[in-house]
């Protein structure tokens, strides 16, 4: 298989994630409600007289049926714009709140529409940065092939799940009087529209390898596993060979399930060579690994959280699944600055700090533990071995560069990575490389 040289360009830049606030205006309050006053009830004394005065000049000292008729007459006349005084103030105010009512429903609306745009451009930004595991493919045949940079703040960045997120934008509630002076109807149609448009679920979740010297999984083997194969996907899809690498520590009866592993170019070591090539970074000891790598992880200082990252060397990402890792080891607790440690046993030991992050994965959910508190992140990403090995199959052929490799005796890893004919060899001498990354 020959050498594809592939010429990074210029990354490209994706949708930008929403920023800022959304102001959200107060409901309407409730009206109040004046008592009545004794200048109120004046109004209707000129009524009263007008009524009389007109009742005693048409009966001009008459008497008879009609004379009733028309005292009736006025007063039922008389109660009606008594009923009607006393009820204006009421009608009034009951219009003033309908009005109200629906002027707050519609900038409700109106919001919900900014609030909609929001969540599709985070969204968008976000699955741009950590596509679904499943179109990692696509992303391997185009220019965006190792487009995180050693110095770039997202690298090492690792999708893991899909869960529920704070929107981008900050919703903004105003100031109000107490909600029993508020318009019930609109001060609850703004509580649920903070609850509903506040968080929005099934967005990317992701971590940073960087930020952690030791990742522990715990739960179901064959689901954290499978996350363990999404994460390592993600990780030689969006980052070269040269600034990451990716070593596998495991016991031989589990040789197997890693087997897929040694197609990775970032699992092959380019500075010795066995009888099928690179050797592969495969070991069944911690120790074998470290005695390979050497100075690479002497030198590195350990790790802590306030360090500054490591940008000189190419980062290290053991997957431990039962290897041997004897006391004395580089890679043992708080390891190198630098490297990862996904440890697979679920052991935490007594003496972890900011250092370490544990997982409890299971089909439906991944959580983080502190120890203290559970933080739930979504559902945990999954990909089986046969996408995995698909992947790395396709990203075999491809270097950054076409580094010379130096001689050297058959190491013991080529015992570990399977037969020689899976194996990738090396370009051989003289071959003309071809240039990729002109899709």
């Amino acid at each position: 298989m020959s050498t594809v040289v592939f010429r990074r360009p210029p990354r490209q830049p994706g949708p930008e994630v929403p920023r800022g606030e959304l102001l959200l205006e107060s409901p309407p309050e409730v009206p109040e409600q004046l008592p009545r006053g004794i200048g109120q009830m004046l109004t209707v004394l000129p009524m009263l007289c007008g009524v009389g005065a007109m009742t005693l000049l048409y009966r001009g000292g008459q008497s008879g049926a009609m004379t009733w008729v028309v005292g009736g007459l006025f007063g039922v006349s008389m109660l009606g714009m008594a009923v009607g005084t006393f009820s204006s103030g009421g009608g009034r105010s009951k219009h003033e709140l309908n009005s109200g009512r629906r002027d707050y429903m519609r900038h409700l609306e109106q919001a919900r529409k900014k609030v909609r745009r929001v969540v599709a451009q985070q969204r968008a930004a976000l699955d741009w940065k950590h596509p679904d595991p499943a179109a990692l493919w696509s992303v391997a045949a185009s220019k965006r092939m190792w487009e995180r940079r050693i110095t770039d703040d997202d690298f090492a960045e690792v999708r893991v799940g899909a869960g529920a997120q704070r929107i981008a934008v900050r919703l903004v509630t105003p100031e109000t009087k107490p909600v029993e002076d508020l318009e019930p109807l609109t001060a609850i149609a703004l509580r649920r529209f903070v609850g509903t448009h506040g968080v929005v679920s099934d967005l990317p979740v992701a971590l940073s390898v960087r930020g952690f010297s030791r990742i522990v999984l715990r739960g179901e083997r064959a689901v954290y596993v499978d996350l363990v194969r999404s994460m390592l996907c993600q990780i030689a899809t969006f980052h070269s060979s040269d600034d990451l690498r990716i070593a596998v520590v495991t016991p031989p009866e589990r040789h197997g399930e890693w087997d897929w592993v040694k197609w990775f170019p970032h699992a092959q070591y380019e500075r010795r060579v066995d009888a099928a090539g690179p050797v592969r970074l495969v070991f069944d000891s911690m120790a074998d690994l470290e005695s390979l790598l050497g100075e690479e992880l002497t030198e590195r200082p350990r790790f802590t959280s306030a360090a500054k990252a490591l940008t000189t060397s190419p980062h290290l990402v053991v997957v431990l699944d039962g290897g041997e890792v004897p006391p004395s080891s580089h890679l043992y607790g708080n390891g190198p600055l630098g490297t990862t440690v996904i440890d697979l046993s679920g052991a935490v030991p007594r003496d972890s700090g900011s250092w370490l992050l544990c997982l409890q994965v299971s089909r439906d959910e991944l959580q983080a533990d502190s120890g203290k508190t559970t933080t739930s992140l979504g559902r945990p990403d999954r990909m089986n071995v046969v996408q995995a090995e698909a992947l790395a199959r396709q990203l075999s052929p491809y270097r950054l560069s076409q580094q010379r490799l130096a001689p050297a005796p058959l190491a013991r890893s080529s015992e570990l990575a399977g037969p020689p004919a899976l194996a990738v060899p090396a370009a051989p001498a003289g071959a003309r490389p071809r240039a990729a990354g002109q899709q």
